[in-house]
């Protein structure tokens, strides 16, 4: 009878643990899944997949992963995340370049975090039912919407999801000695470190936990296994990241010192998930309000009286080890864009539900069911509405956009891109609001200039555009750390200029232009069309052959030089120079013309024909087309042809050369 009852007992703790499993499955997937439909933002998502979707839909490329940063940049002075790379790989090959795959692995990710967290709280000794509550309180925390809405939130999963289960496998190991676990821990610490490098603080955790909870403080030989691995792993990191990316200088103590208000921020944001963003800043209310909560934890910790103080400990701990590193990193634009992310509470903040869970199973024990219901259930309803709410601002690029605008009406990073956003679509009144608010918010930003002649230039309102665009490289120039256009500013105000006919303008700028950023092959393809449009045509011809060396992939480029070439009578090489651009381009109307021209003058007269047949299917109305394909039917004697080309070549309003 006493075994029947036990076996019961053992029945109805199984069917809590699959409804506790099935609870922590449903309830985020039915609160996140609209935003399976989300569109991309166009910020970093747009940058790492729709730029690169041609290396993510390739397996082949899996091991190139490990050579890239996390944009996919040739230059290489992004963050090392080769195994973020790698699941959006996965993505592309199941969906295509389509979002709704990226955003739903995003979705599947967070539920195994969280799913993980449930037995990671189990683990360290709070009850079943208290360790459900506080996994289905992750599960729909607004603070983690960032993470889970936004797709290039994905490193910051990954890194949650390996950390926990690399911890959960050294507990394991540690109460069975099974080495399968220690196999585990191995592949997910591994992962976990390639996944975000925030990661390296792991062992920290573990040495604590081996120490102080575990009383192995002087069991030094059992953690040698895991040093090992964990040493091998981290220099292997940082060894393929030197290696392979060339980052930038973005760690510095002052940034430190400057990202300290992020501690008490984010921890009220854990209390207080109101006024998110997608790009928030630092405020007084929720860092003043964050301190009085860190001194009032302290004070308590220290008086707390428990047998398990330590796991307490832990989980603080756990929260500073994951945030400390990401505040050595310096945000480029600051206060102009953003401070912080929230999506980088996600691994730091297991350790606050750790702590939570270890407070609370001491005092509610008594009371239990009474007082989880009472006081989770109402949290979790008003959280899953915020989070529902909050999702939206990941819907698209203008949702996005307008959420941070919302919650900080003088961001001119958002009110510039969105401006961008209204001039893609034509709102050329909304797009000049935003672009004057950005520029009234922070007038030394250079962006916002920069967009504004860029929108006047699709106006065609070339005097307006380079008034702009030389605003905006003066505060480039001036202004170096918080501006990014560098010698793009440069290039388009010179190709204003070049619309404009001011050529010595244009030569003067691009040469200190060349001296500032050597080698750049946009700005010698500006000098070759000045000196061209001079009829300086060796000195263009110097110019476009340092832009072709440059970069060999740029159809234009070759038929620049193909049109000096044809100046100076060097027909052949101007052939050439017309048959690369083809080979690059086959659409590209402009080589056709010139090839077709060049032929004439090479006396392959049918070759020009054909040419230029071909540059007339592109564009009926090229009068120099049907010119010259008059004059190469004249050539062959086919008079009838040729008459009729060159009246329809009158009648698009071509003139003659006075020396044909």
């Amino acid at each position: 009878m006493k075994n029947k009852k036990s076996n019961n007992v053992q029945s109805v703790k199984e069917i809590n643990i699959y409804i506790s499993l099935t609870m922590l499955v449903l309830v985020p997937l039915l609160l996140n899944w609209k935003i399976i439909s989300y569109d991309f933002t166009k910020l970093d998502d747009s940058t790492i997949i729709t730029n690169n979707f041609g290396f993510l839909s390739d397996f082949r490329n899996a091991t190139k992963a490990f050579e890239k940063d996390n944009f996919l940049s040739k230059e290489g002075k992004g963050y090392y995340r080769p195994i973020q790379t790698i699941t959006f790989m996965i993505d592309a090959h199941i969906g295509g370049e389509k979002p709704e795959v990226f955003h739903f692995f995003n979705l599947l990710y967070h539920i195994l975090t969280v799913i993980s967290l449930f037995f990671l709280l189990r683990l360290c000794g709070i009850n079943h039912n208290l360790s459900f509550f506080l996994s289905l309180l992750f599960s729909i925390h607004p603070l983690f919407t960032d993470a889970v809405a936004w797709i290039a939130g994905r490193g910051d999963i990954l890194a949650g999801l390996f950390g926990a289960l690399s911890f959960i496998s050294f507990i394991k190991y540690n109460n069975t000695r099974n080495k399968i676990f220690y196999i585990y821990h191995c592949v997910t610490f591994a992962l976990a470190i390639f996944s975000k490098e925030i990661s390296i603080a792991l062992p920290v955790i573990i040495i604590f936990y081996h120490w102080f909870i575990k009383n192995n403080k002087y069991k030094i030989r059992e953690l040698l296994p895991f040093m090992t691995f964990w040493i091998i792993t981290i220099i292997s990191f940082f060894f393929l990241r030197n290696r392979f990316l060339n980052p930038q200088d973005i760690l510095s103590f002052e940034s430190f010192i400057k990202n300290l208000p992020v501690i008490p921020i984010l921890m009220t944001k854990m209390l207080l998930p109101f006024g998110l963003s997608p790009m928030p800043v630092f405020t007084a209310f929720y860092t003043t309000t964050g301190v009085i909560l860190i001194i009032s934890v302290t004070a308590y910790i220290i008086k707390f009286k428990s047998l398990n103080k330590n796991i307490l400990i832990l989980g603080i701990i756990w929260f500073i080890a994951f945030i400390v590193p990401m505040m050595f990193v310096r945000i480029p634009l600051g206060r102009y864009q953003f401070d912080y992310l929230e999506c980088r509470a996600y691994l730091p903040s297991i350790g606050i539900f750790l702590a939570l869970g270890i407070f609370l199973d001491e005092k509610i024990r008594k009371k239990e069911i009474q007082i989880l219901l009472r006081f989770f259930i109402p949290v979790i309803f008003l959280f899953s509405i915020l989070a529902y709410i909050y999702s939206d601002a990941f819907d698209g690029p203008y949702e996005f956009y307008s959420s941070v605008i919302n919650t900080d009406s003088e961001n001119a990073y958002a009110l510039c891109s969105r401006g961008c956003l209204y001039s893609i679509n034509g709102k050329v009144d909304a797009a000049l609001a935003d672009f004057d608010n950005s520029i009234k918010a922070i007038p030394i930003y250079s962006e916002a200039y920069y967009d504004k002649g860029a929108l006047y230039n699709s106006m065609g309102n070339h005097q307006i555009a380079e008034k702009f665009y030389a605003e905006a490289l003066n505060y480039d120039t001036l202004y170096p750390n918080i501006n990014n256009l560098h010698e793009y500013a440069f290039i388009n105000l010179s190709s204003e200029k070049l619309s404009l006919r001011k050529y010595n303008e244009v030569i003067e700028l691009l040469n200190k232009a060349d001296m500032k950023y050597p080698g750049n092959c946009s700005i010698h393809n500006n000098l070759g069309l000045a000196y061209y449009s001079m009829e300086n045509y060796n000195f263009a011809l110097d110019q476009y052959n340092q832009a072709i060396g440059g970069d060999k992939t740029i159809y234009s480029y070759y038929n620049n030089r193909g049109m000096a070439n044809y100046q100076i009578k060097n027909f052949t090489n101007a052939l050439n120079d017309f048959n690369e651009a083809l080979k690059i381009n086959p659409g590209f109307q402009d080589a056709w013309t010139n090839r077709g021209i060049t032929k004439v003058e090479l006396s392959d007269y049918s070759g020009a024909i054909n040419d230029l047949s071909e540059s007339i299917n592109f564009n009926p109305n090229n009068g120099i087309a049907w010119y010259f394909r008059g004059m190469a039917y004249s050539k062959l004697n086919k008079n009838n042809e040729a008459q009729q080309n060159l009246q329809k070549a009158r009648e698009l309003g071509f003139k003659m050369p006075s020396n044909k």
